[in-house]
C-alpha cells in the first residue's frame, strides 16, 4: 500500500490524500515442518483460492501429518453483507488421533454463519459429526447432529509478541437423541488468556479454562466430547490428554468437567532470546471441580518473526516417581 499525501492541491487547510492498494496474489499456497511435543514431528500443507469470482468466495485446503494427530480439512467461505469478517461457510474435515489410552477417527460437516459485531466475532454453526473411537478396550461408533454458538474477541498491543492485551472464547453446543444423534447432551467451554507487560522486557502471562458437559449417558459421548487435560497449553509436565478420569485399570478415558489455569512470567534477555518460570494446574473429572494436579518449570525464549519459540523443563508434582518433561513448540500472541 502506498500512501501520497498532494500538498500542492491544499485547499482550506485540507490536504488531498491518494491511497494506492495493490491486491493479494488470488493463490496462495504454503508448505512446513516442524516438532511438537504434543503432535510430535509433522508435516502440513495448505491452499487458499482468495477469489474464485466476483463476489469473493474463498476456498481454502489444509493438511497436517503427524506422529498423533492427522487432519485433512476444506473451507468454502462465501462473503456476506457489508461488514468485513460477515460470511457464511461450509467445511468438512477428517481426524485420526492416537489419544494416551486409545484412538479415533471422526469425519465432520459443518455449516456456519459468521458476524462480526463490533469488537465480538460470533458464530452460529450446524455441525455433523461421525466418531469411530476406541477408550477402554471398548470400540464404538457414534453420530451426533451438534447445533451451536461461539463467541470469541482478542484486544493485544501485537499480533505476533504481545505485551498487553486479553482473549476470550466461549462456545457451547449439544444435540437430542433420535435427531440425527445417538444421544443427548449440552457442553460449553470458557477460555481467557491475558498479558501484562513487566518492566521493560518482561511479561506477565495469565490463562484459564473451563468446560463442563451435561449428558444423559457420558458412555455415549465420542473421544472428541470428552475433555481431558495435560500438554503444552494445558498442564506442563503431562503428556498432551493424558489427564483426567481413569477405568478400573488406570487408563485415561476423558471427563464431563474441565478446568486448567497457568501463571507465566516471561523475560527477553537478549536480542530477542529470554527464560521463563510457570506454573500450570488443572484437571479433567467425571463430577464436580476437578481436583488439580500441579507442574512447574523453566524454559528457554526466542522471539522469532512467527512467534514465540518455547523450550520448556516442566516438572510433575502429583507423582514423585514422574520425571520431569520437556515440551517444544511456538506461541503466537497469547
Amino acid at each position: 500500500m502506498q500512501v501520497d499525501a498532494n500538498k500542492d492541491d491544499a485547499q482550506d487547510h485540507r490536504i488531498p490524500v491518494v491511497v494506492r492498494t495493490t491486491p493479494l496474489a488470488s493463490q496462495r499456497y504454503e508448505a512446513g515442518v516442524g516438532y511438537g511435543t504434543d503432535t510430535g514431528a509433522r508435516l502440513t500443507a495448505g491452499a487458499e483460492w482468495r477469489r474464485l469470482n466476483r463476489q469473493g468466495h474463498q476456498l481454502d485446503l489444509s493438511f497436517q501429518l503427524s506422529e498423533v494427530i492427522n487432519t485433512l480439512t476444506t473451507q468454502y467461505l462465501i462473503p456476506v453483507g457489508s461488514v468485513p469478517g460477515d460470511s457464511v461457510t461450509f467445511s468438512a474435515g477428517a481426524e485420526d488421533e492416537d489419544l494416551e489410552d486409545g484412538e479415533r477417527r471422526t469425519l465432520r460437516l459443518e455449516a456456519a454463519r459468521n458476524w462480526q459485531l463490533g469488537d465480538w466475532y460470533r458464530r452460529y454453526y450446524l455441525q455433523f459429526l461421525r466418531e469411530d473411537y476406541e477408550l477402554s478396550d471398548e470400540q464404538r461408533l457414534s453420530i451426533l447432529l451438534t447445533p451451536g454458538v461461539s463467541f470469541t474477541r482478542t484486544e493485544v498491543s501485537d499480533p505476533v509478541f504481545a505485551r498487553s492485551g486479553w482473549s476470550t472464547f466461549f462456545d457451547v453446543h449439544g444435540a437430542v437423541r433420535d435427531v440425527l444423534s445417538d444421544t443427548s447432551f449440552i457442553q460449553s467451554r470458557l477460555r481467557l488468556q491475558g498479558v501484562l507487560p513487566v518492566f521493560s522486557r518482561g511479561r506477565l502471562l495469565l490463562r484459564t479454562e473451563v468446560g463442563g458437559s451435561w449428558t444423559e449417558e457420558f458412555s455415549d459421548l465420542p473421544a472428541s466430547e470428552r475433555f481431558f487435560a495435560g500438554g503444552d497449553s494445558s498442564v506442563r509436565g503431562y503428556a498432551y490428554e493424558s489427564l483426567g478420569p481413569e477405568d478400573d485399570e488406570g487408563r485415561v478415558i476423558g471427563g464431563e468437567f474441565l478446568l486448567t489455569g497457568s501463571v507465566e512470567y516471561e523475560q527477553i534477555i537478549w536480542r530477542g532470546m529470554g527464560a521463563a518460570v510457570f506454573v500450570d494446574a488443572g484437571n479433567a473429572a467425571d463430577a464436580g471441580i476437578p481436583e488439580p494436579v500441579y507442574g512447574a518449570g523453566i524454559g528457554f525464549r526466542y522471539r522469532s518473526p512467527v512467534g514465540v519459540i518455547r523450550i520448556d523443563v516442566a516438572h510433575p508434582f502429583d507423582d514423585p516417581e514422574r520425571a520431569a518433561r520437556l515440551h517444544i513448540g511456538v506461541r503466537a500472541g497469547l
